[in-house]
């Protein structure tokens, strides 16, 4: 399993990612960072 800043920086790099990342946590009811720094803004 990938640690959660590896998650960010992969998505970082991939901003259509990141943003679906996004959608499929408030889509499950989590807010982005809830549990690691995946801020990809």
């Amino acid at each position: 399993m990938p640690m959660p800043e590896a998650v960010a920086k992969w998505a970082r790099e991939r901003p259509e990612f990141g943003e679906r990342l996004h959608e499929a946590r408030r889509a499950g009811g989590r807010l982005a960072g809830s549990r690691g720094p995946v801020l990809t803004r």
